[in-house]
C-alpha cells in the first residue's frame, strides 16, 4: 500500500502508514478506519527475517542473537523493539475495522488499486521450521497471543467498493 501511494500520489510514507492517512493524502475522506493485520506467526517470522537482513555480523550467529534479543524483550528484560511490536499495541479495535493481510489485494481493489506491490516476496533466510527448533519459540509466540485474537476477529473481505 505504501509503495502504491508513494508512486501514484507522490506521498512520502514513513513507518506504519495508515490507510486513513493515505486516503487523506489523495483527498478521499474515509468513512471508516482500517488496519491491515497479518497472521501473527507469519508476521513474526517476517520480522525476524527483516531483522536478520539488517543485522550486522556472521550469518551463523544472527538467528541465535535475534532470538535471544526477542526473548529478552518478551520477558521484559530489554525495551520493546519497534520491529517486534504486537499488532494489538497499535490497533484500537473499537475504532478500526481489521482486514486480514491475505485479503489485501481484494481490499485494495476497493480503492481502485488493482496491482499492489508485493513487498513481502524477498528471500527468507530463516524459516518457521528453523524458529520452531528454539526452546523459547512457544514462549515468544505466547507473547503475541492477543494478536491471534485480533486476526481471528478480522473481516473476510471480498472485493470492496470504497470509493
Amino acid at each position: 500500500m505504501v509503495h502504491y501511494f508513494e508512486k501514484m500520489y507522490t506521498t512520502r510514507a514513513q513507518g506504519h502508514y495508515t490507510i486513513g492517512q493515505a486516503l487523506w493524502d489523495i483527498k478521499i475522506i474515509p468513512a471508516k478506519t482500517y488496519a491491515i493485520i497479518r497472521d501473527p506467526v507469519d508476521r513474526l517470522v517476517s520480522c525476524i527475517n527483516q531483522n536478520y537482513r539488517m543485522f550486522e555480523g556472521h550469518a551463523a550467529n544472527k538467528t541465535d542473537l535475534i532470538m535471544a534479543s526477542l526473548l529478552n524483550m518478551v520477558r521484559g528484560k530489554s525495551p520493546p523493539n519497534t520491529l517486534f511490536m504486537r499488532q494489538k499495541d497499535y490497533v484500537d479495535v473499537e475504532d478500526v475495522e481489521l482486514v486480514p493481510f491475505d485479503k489485501y489485494k481484494n481490499f485494495m481493489a476497493g480503492f481502485g488499486v488493482t496491482d499492489p506491490k508485493n513487498i513481502f516476496k524477498d528471500e527468507k533466510p530463516v524459516s518457521l521450521s528453523d524458529l520452531q527448533k528454539y526452546n523459547s519459540w512457544t514462549e515468544i509466540v505466547d507473547y503475541y497471543s492477543k494478536d491471534v485474537v485480533l486476526y481471528e476477529n478480522s473481516v473476510d473481505y471480498g472485493v470492496m467498493k470504497c470509493r
